[in-house]
């Protein structure tokens, strides 16, 4: 074990932090001797044991920098085909210029002389086992070690020490891979128990799908986001619509709305499903800010909250919020964003947790493509398209009108690599705080192909009333020119018909010495008839 001194300090650095380990405290805490590895190769040394038999065991977890060598150039005799002995080893070592400096075919024979003549397998899995057990603890004393130098520095904050800690402890349950660089036969692949739950069908895969919500400005994002939260807390259909297949506990950070909006929000949704949001309970559980995502430590924070709550979905809005380290000319590079990204995939895979992103779309795309559905092309920044396993976009069907209850006319779009597709259209009614039945969350799903029959009358409606109003600003300006030009002349008497919208304009016959002859003229100063 680790003495007490280089815990807690002694007496003569004044309690301060040693950073240099003792190295039999070391070795006694992260060695198992020599006798597992001389077990291992002097075994394999002695033609009983290949590397094929030792499954997750590799040359750097050994100790002894020449075992590591010797357990490298058996390795290199079985891609070759070939038998593995003292002679076929030390031919590879010594095709490598390193016979010499691992002792030699003696200590080759050493090896085998000091093993047991033959090992029972599940014996050589354990001594595996001890190997790779030793080698995990020394990478995690070196961390400690690591940590304790930088707990010596006065410039470095709690919060850095943290974060350079995690890191590496991270790095070590990664380190020469398994679980990351594990490769499967086709066989092996195929008998895999493989398959795809959902949340909502047809709308919301389950488990470790990275999930992205994404729209154009003011498109109520927070919104459907509460009401999806809540519709899987509950087990009430998403939007009234959507059944939802099981209730899952949820978690939401948002750092936008604030937490008035929120709570507001919340309770309304709730209502709407005929549930007081109080009596939700622990199924749903918020927080009114949003993680560090470049932050070990607050990845760290979030993965022990989803495995302590059992969490099953958790909602991060919106992302540009979360993405405080990233600087302004990164946000078009994939490889930085996907630097952002990757931490996020990881800790829904460990997790089991179906994390989802809220995000903006462009600007450009809400000019161009007003009206339409949105495409993951719309989706603002680089990366973010390419990350999503799932989405569910929004956009305007119609423009937000500001003297109606409260009115949004909405296209919803879901889709993921799984094959679910979902377009159709969302009609919200929120009200006025000062109405009549004050501020209220009303849903209506509406098909695809009614909304965009609906979308299209309301714009030949739009088109229609846009025509009459230029016919009208072009009969009002002809009007003012025709009462121009009687002003220029003398503004002579003017003839009237009340309550026809008419005006009469003077005309002079050469004939007809200075009599006024008046000729009624409409707006559009065509002459209706004459008068004089």
């Amino acid at each position: 074990m680790l003495t007490n001194s280089v815990l807690h300090g002694n007496g003569r650095n004044n309690g301060h932090i040693n950073s240099r380990l003792n190295q039999s405290d070391f070795e006694s805490a992260c060695s198992p001797g020599f006798d597992a590895e001389t077990i291992i190769l002097g075994s394999m040394l002695g033609g009983t044991t290949s590397p094929d038999d030792l499954q997750g065991l590799k040359p750097s977890h050994f100790r002894n920098p020449s075992h590591r060598e010797i357990f490298k150039a058996a390795m290199k005799v079985t891609t070759e085909n070939g038998a593995i002995d003292a002679a076929t080893v030390a031919e590879i070592l010594h095709r490598g210029m390193r016979l010499d400096a691992i002792g030699g075919v003696d200590y080759l024979l050493k090896l085998i002389d000091e093993a047991p003549d033959r090992v029972h397998p599940a014996n050589l899995s354990h001594h595996a086992k001890k190997i790779i057990d030793a080698s995990t603890k020394r990478e995690i004393a070196s961390a400690a070690a690591r940590a304790m130098r930088r707990a010596e520095d006065p410039h470095t904050t709690p919060e850095d020490i943290q974060d350079a800690l995690r890191n590496d402890l991270g790095a070590i349950e990664t380190i020469d891979g398994n679980d990351l660089l594990s490769f499967h036969s086709a066989a092996e692949f195929d008998g895999l128990d493989l398959h795809r739950d959902y949340h909502v069908p047809g709308i919301l895969a389950a488990g470790a799908v990275p999930t992205i919500l994404a729209g154009a400005y003011k498109t109520l994002k927070t919104s459907i986001v509460m009401d999806l939260l809540i519709s899987l807390a509950t087990q009430h259909r998403f939007l009234g619509r959507f059944p939802v297949s099981q209730r899952v506990r949820v978690a939401v950070m948002s750092g936008e709305s604030g937490g008035y909006a929120l709570q507001n929000l919340a309770r309304r949704v709730a209502q709407s499903k005929g549930w007081a949001f109080d009596k939700i309970g622990d199924w749903f559980s918020i927080c009114t800010t949003v993680p560090n995502l470049s932050s070990s430590a607050d990845l760290h924070a979030i993965e022990r909250y989803i495995v302590k709550n059992e969490i099953g979905l958790l909602c991060i809005d919106p992302t540009y919020l979360a993405m405080r380290s990233l600087r302004a000319d990164e946000a078009g590079s994939v490889f930085a964003m996907g630097e952002l990204l990757e931490p996020l995939s990881r800790l829904g895979e460990r997790t089991g947790c179906t994390l989802m992103i809220v995000h903006h779309n462009t600007r450009s795309s809400m000019r161009m493509n007003a009206g339409e559905p949105a495409e993951l092309g719309d989706i603002a920044w680089s990366g973010f398209a390419e990350w999503a396993g799932q989405w569910v976009l929004l956009s305007r069907r119609e423009k937000f009108d500001p003297d109606s209850d409260g009115e949004h006319r909405l296209w919803l779009t879901a889709g993921g690599r799984d094959g679910h597709s979902t377009l159709v259209g969302v009609d919200v009614t929120e009200g006025h705080a000062d109405g009549p039945q004050g501020r209220r969350w009303d849903v209506d799903v509406v098909d695809a192909g009614k909304a965009r029959a609906a979308a299209m009358e309301a714009a030949d409606e739009r088109k229609a009333e846009e025509q009459d109003a230029r016919k009208q600003k072009r009969a009002e300006g002809d009007r003012d020119t025709v009462l121009d030009v009687m002003r220029r002349i003398g503004e002579p008497p003017r003839c009237s018909q009340a309550g026809n919208r008419r005006t009469t304009a003077p005309t002079y016959s050469p004939r007809e010495s200075q009599q006024p002859s008046c000729h009624t003229m409409d707006a559009t100063g065509r002459r209706l008839h004459e008068s004089t």
